[in-house]
């Protein structure tokens, strides 16, 4: 299903006039250089392509060229579009082998043409390499890059001149039926020549610089039938490359990709605009495009924002019909193949219900909207992105985009992260963390409909009972106290020492921080003009431990998964909506458009 949503996706791609995609035969390169050449094959000069200034500028551009092929250790020249080891036998290894195959592919091709620009090609190859024509900084440079040939005559790049480009057509033609394997194609059910080889993509992080398959056969234990290869998946030419081809767009578009951990996450619509809306594409991490200038880019952020607003509030801004199905993959590169780890198609009606139910559900007093991305950042060693877990990213997308549970493992990886980072000093984000796990325990009190079992609200909910809710509150109340007792010049505060503890077994260290306290409170009310503060402390205390006297004990010896993420629930709400002088913020939250 992947490999025909792709090969349809590549038929209304090529349908956008707006858009260049590469037909049959052709693919889309960077391009470094071209070469200037005379009608004698004499080189003239070589122009290096540039573009943007400062930080933006690229020295390359990306060009519609013959196609590429997978290029192993073997010799394969390409046409018209090559590095200086094949087109001016530079490097050190087996450069005239390189040299005289690109001259004999050349010839093959162009040998009939009358064409000026094709006898100047050829004209270049008869001359023999001409590196004595390069400077020395120009040889150091396209030894390994991708250069196009200019005729200079006409200042036209010459495998864009139509003539040169149906010749190009018919010889590929002639040479991919010459000894074709024809077959019916699992993925249109025609006849037709299946493809030998699937068509490589490259960009992709961890996989191979050569580029990496979606279809692969290495071993011969994964082989059957007799068939060889490729061969055993049954894919057409024309299938394969449209696959093929609509991957590599997706996956170079900033628009249309996400890296989390591991996974490249790519997503597209068969609507008439193929790219994903703003509102989900801040939400899933996706960056965003800086065609324009930093204001435009300004304005683009500020609509994000306030679509995020909007759907939080029920409506869901987007422009898309809501029977227009949205695609997301999940690719993992290994080497030399590419592995799906995650699939999901869903319509955009459905799909803008549940953002609106994800939204409701992360949603937390003073925690700015964020990216999925800038969530999971949360649960990874020192906020480093690509530590994030990837046996977790299926089941958080499928719980923002599809509605199901959060997993069980992320719930305990935030409770992990909650008390390994502990320590005031830290940096981490607090209220991220709790947003996160008010996701994961409202969606499993939906699930399990227990009645009387209350969903966790976005701030200070007084009147909600659970043990560990409220003991998150109660420890809250008590580093209140210290902070004013002692100020901020404590070296280690009830938080860094305690809250490991007194979240997971609270009868071990609350009865002393119970006894600490009234030390505190004793020492506030002698301060000038505090006593106020003691007394509103001291109500707080009463009201949060009357709260707790129906338990066995007063404080429960343990505290389950659950009752720990509503403790950390309670610790922060109770932070954020009882202080009379606000903290600093540890941490800024990160605005879900800026990742």
């Amino acid at each position: 299903m992947i490999l025909q949503e792709l090969a349809n996706l590549y038929d209304r791609l090529a349908a956008d006039p707006e858009i260049k995609i590469p037909g049959m035969g052709w693919s889309v390169e960077n391009v470094s250089y071209r070469i200037r050449i005379d009608d004698n094959g004499r080189t003239t000069g070589v122009i290096p392509y540039v573009v943007g200034e400062g930080k933006e500028q690229r020295r390359f551009v990306k060009r519609i060229v013959p196609e590429h092929a997978s290029r192993t250790s073997g010799i394969q020249p390409f046409f018209l579009c090559d590095n200086g080891c094949y087109l001016f036998c530079l490097g050190k290894t087996r450069g005239e082998e390189k040299f005289s195959a690109s001259a004999a592919l050349h010839k093959k091709v162009l040998a009939e043409s009358n064409n000026p620009a094709a006898r100047a090609v050829l004209a270049f190859f008869d001359r023999g390499p001409q590196a004595y024509e390069l400077s020395s900084d120009d040889a150091g440079v396209i030894a390994n890059t991708f250069v196009v040939f200019e005729y200079a005559p006409e200042n036209k790049l010459i495998h864009e001149m139509p003539d040169i480009a149906r010749l190009w057509d018919l010889y590929r033609a002639a040479t991919a039926s010459a000894d074709a394997t024809k077959g019916q194609c699992a993925i249109t059910g025609e006849h037709g020549l299946i493809a030998r080889l699937y068509p490589q993509v490259t960009g992709f992080p961890g996989a191979q610089s050569a580029g990496a398959s979606l279809v692969s056969f290495n071993c011969s234990a994964f082989e059957s039938y007799g068939k060889h290869g490729t061969y055993n998946a049954s894919i057409s030419e024309t299938a394969a490359f449209k696959s093929g081809t609509a991957l590599r767009y997706l996956s170079k578009d900033d628009s249309h990709r996400v890296s989390i951990g591991d996974t490249l996450f790519i997503c597209w619509t068969d609507g008439p605009t193929l790219r994903p809306t703003g509102v989900i594409t801040a939400l899933l991490g996706f960056k965003q495009e800086r065609n324009g200038s930093r204001a435009e880019d300004a304005r683009t952020l500020d609509q994000v924002r306030g679509d995020l607003q909007s759907i939080r509030q029920g409506y869901a801004p987007m422009p898309s019909a809501p029977s227009t199905k949205f695609y997301m993959v999940g690719v993992a590169p290994n080497a030399a193949r590419l592995s799906i780890r995650y699939f999901k198609v869903e319509s955009y009606g459905k799909l803008a219900e549940n953002l609106i139910q994800y939204l409701n559900d992360i949603e937390m007093v003073d925690v700015k909207p964020a990216s999925l991305k800038s969530l999971l950042r949360q649960i990874a060693p020192l906020g480093e992105g690509a530590a994030i877990p990837s046996t977790l990213l299926h089941g958080c997308f499928d719980a923002m985009l599809g509605g199901s549970l959060f997993p069980r493992a992320l719930q305990a990886s935030v409770l992990m992260r909650m008390r390994a980072d502990h320590a005031s000093r830290n940096r981490w984000d607090m209220g991220q963390r709790a947003a996160l796990l008010k996701g994961c325990l409202n969606r499993q009190i939906r699930k399990k409909s227990a009645a009387g079992e209350k969903e966790y609200t976005v701030s200070l909910d007084r009147e909600n009972a659970n043990q560990g809710y409220v003991l998150g509150r109660l420890f809250a109340v008590i580093e209140r106290a210290q902070r004013a007792a002692l100020g901020d010049g404590v070296n280690a505060t009830v938080r860094d020492k305690y809250i490991g503890a007194a979240s997971t077994t609270p009868t071990r260290v609350f009865p002393r921080l119970l006894a600490n306290c009234q030390n505190h409170l004793s020492k506030i009310e002698k301060m000038p003009g505090k006593r106020g503060m003691a007394v509103g402390i001291q109500k707080d205390l009463d009201e949060i431990v009357d709260k707790l006297n129906g338990n066995d004990g007063l404080f429960p010896r343990t505290l389950g998964m659950n009752d720990q993420g509503a403790f950390f629930i309670g610790y922060y709400q109770q932070r954020q909506g009882s202080f009379v002088r606000k903290e600093p913020e540890e941490h800024k939250v990160v605005s879900s458009v800026e990742e």
